[in-house]
């Protein structure tokens, strides 16, 4: 049985199915497999290649594989060699960005053998490494072309094989042996092999969680991030729950950070590139939207099918007796588009209505209904509304938070009296409460928190200054902290490439931007960030000393809204009224360490259980 890293499986389905393959355990023991491993691009600084799979293979091959897994059909132009979609699209070859893989994690380690050097030029006989390197393609759904195509085809491995396990592993220990067989090893080089596949080992897997204490004040923010990104167990549960399901809709809740945004994306993803459907993705932020909308663009070309995104006012404009309606329609947010008005405007745009046709709505109905203070029915009625209404609508809920540390999600826990336990072991800095009574001192407050953010080498992208009143904007585009002039999020430019393959790497080496966001609640609700400030009073002008306050309710959602949209590390800073009021200090101390290891045993107790 081969090792996993990480155990936990890709939610791509193609990705899966491989991915069960090799832990099945079938004559792989000694295997180590990595996946989604991100290496830097030697030909494009400060972006990150992903490799699906990295696969280890032992004596007597000493062989590493690069994997490249590819589901859907595609097409072939036998004279040119161009790959191109269903819908006739071009895109690049499977083989050629394995192959930009494999030098790519060659460049990283240069003890990997694969002939040529990190310059693709051939290496002599003397100057190659032990431990051999290679990379091939599984096609999940596409069979061998007939009649069959040479070089850019070499070391693919089709449909009819990948589908059976053993034959998958069997065509991967075909590919070791050939590769290996280059070359012979003697005694010597034989243990060198076995030395450099060691190390390489070492590299790939997983690193220790360093102290939480000073997480966020080191380039270990990076490890962080990806922790953070590996979807959890009840994620996939839910993916596979719609997939099985097709002729049914779907409300999926949950909680801020279990990830209702990611499965959002990946299940549009699907519909359109594995169905060749045209789907609506809908939410109720604009600046989410405008996410969507730079995401949409990432994905490929093809003649059938589109993902369209926008919110719901972009799609009023939409004329369904002139235009084809929409075969799926996805909805993020959905708790503040549940109104009678909203729901007729979707089923407008869907082939079947909402009755008959086929969606999914992802929210969090109990906790961040914050579209106003002023709502008379809660989430429970909400969704009680919703299966009446529709018969067929499955509903399901997320549990883990796939987004916080375990020092935030305690801390929400404390304020707000919310439960979803977070990770196990995924920890950051513990969180901070600090004051101030003046407009002046809480410039100052801010100017040093965000110079101090700013000497440890976080990235001004990687921080959020978020409040709660519109009627700070003016002023608050005027003011610098840091060095750092304010920009609204509504008028920031994409902070980073959002394309699978092309994973920003933020380590704070270089702080190219001179600019610091800042937002309302509002305008950043389904967002996050690495670094969150939270400024208090929750209602008026942040910056005159007004502290009218919010109904409790209302103010206590806002709150926990705010507080969750932090990743890695969460500072509050709060005008004194709010001691007293919301009696910050008696919720947070004495308890808020032991509280922390009460989440941390909450999720051990839930993986346990999965």
């Amino acid at each position: 049985m081969a090792r996993m890293f990480p155990t936990t499986e890709p939610t791509n389905r193609a990705e899966r199915w491989v991915f069960e393959a090799l832990r099945g355990g079938y004559r792989t023991s000694g295997w180590e497999v990595f996946h989604s491993i991100h290496v830097p691009d030697p030909d494009r600084p400060g972006v990150l290649r992903e490799i699906d799979f990295v696969v280890t293979i032992p004596d007597p091959d000493y062989c590493v594989i690069c994997l490249e897994v590819k589901g859907g059909s595609f097409g072939i132009d036998e004279r040119t060699g161009m790959w191109y979609t269903a819908g006739g699209a071009t895109l690049q070859s499977p083989r050629e960005k394995v192959r930009k893989d494999m030098f790519a994690l060659k460049n990283n380690f240069s003890y990997l053998n694969c002939f040529y050097d990190k310059n693709q030029q051939r290496l002599p006989s003397g100057d190659r490494g032990q431990l051999a390197l290679e990379c091939a393609v599984a096609f999940r759904d596409m069979d061998e072309p007939t009649p069959p195509l040479l070089s850019h085809l070499a070391e693919s491995i089709w449909a009819s094989d990948v589908r059976d396990q053993k034959k998958l592993v069997e065509k991967l220990r075909d590919i070791a042996e050939k590769t290996s067989c280059s070359f012979t090893r003697n005694q010597t080089q034989k243990r060198k092999a076995e030395e450099d596949l060691v190390n390489l080992r070492q590299e790939l897997e997983p690193k220790p969680v360093p102290p939480p204490k000073n997480r966020i004040f080191s380039p270990d923010l990076d490890t962080l991030r990806e922790e953070l990104l590996v979807l959890t167990n009840d994620q996939l549960h839910n993916l596979q729950l719609v997939e099985r399901n097709p002729k049914k809709c779907f409300v999926i809740d949950g909680a801020a950070g279990t990830g209702k945004t990611v499965l959002a994306l990946e299940l549009a993803r699907q519909h359109y590139e594995e169905k060749g459907e045209k789907v609506a993705l809908i939410c109720s932020n604009p600046y989410l939207s405008s996410r969507f909308e730079r995401w949409a663009k990432t994905l490929p070309d093809q003649k059938d099918g589109t993902v369209v995104t926008g919110t719901l006012a972009d799609f009023s404009t939409f004329d369904s007796k002139k235009q084809e309606k929409f075969d799926y329609l996805i909805v993020d947010e959905a708790q503040n588009l549940c109104n009678e008005k909203s729901l007729s405007s979707m089923g407008q745009i869907l082939k079947g209505g909402l009755t008959d046709g086929c969606w999914t709505m992802f929210g969090d109905f109990s906790n961040q209904q914050i579209a106003s203070p002023d709502l008379t029915e809660t989430g429970e009625e909400v969704l009680e509304r919703l299966k009446n209404e529709y018969p067929r609508l499955i509903h399901d809920e997320l549990e883990t938070n796939c987004r916080n540390t375990c020092e935030i999600a305690a801390a929400v826990s404390m304020f707000v009296g919310i439960e979803s336990p977070p990770r196990s072991g995924v920890h950051g800095p513990e969180i901070e409460i600090e004051y101030f009574d003046s407009p002046e001192g809480l410039d100052n407050r801010l100017d040093t928190l965000v110079t101090e953010l700013k000497d440890n080498k976080i990235d001004s992208r990687q921080i959020i200054l978020l409040s709660s009143s519109s009627d700070d904007s003016d002023v608050l585009s005027s003011r610098e902290y840091g060095g750092w002039k304010l920009l609204n999020v509504i008028e920031a430019e994409p902070e980073e490439s959002l394309d699978k393959e092309e994973v920003l790497s933020v380590s704070g080496d270089d702080l190219s931007s001179t600019t610091l966001r800042y937002s309302n609640i509002y305008d950043f609700q389904g967002l996050e960030s690495e670094v969150v400030i939270l400024v208090l009073p929750l209602a008026g002008s942040l910056l005159d000393g007004t502290t009218t306050l919010p109904k409790a309710d209302h103010l206590f959602k806002l709150l926990y809204t705010g507080m969750s949209r932090a990743k890695a590390a969460l500072i509050i800073v709060a005008h004194k009224s709010y001691e007293e009021h919301l009696e910050l200090e008696p919720r947070f101390e004495p308890n808020y360490e032991s509280h922390i290891e009460s989440m941390e045993q909450l999720a051990k107790d839930r993986d346990s259980v999965s």
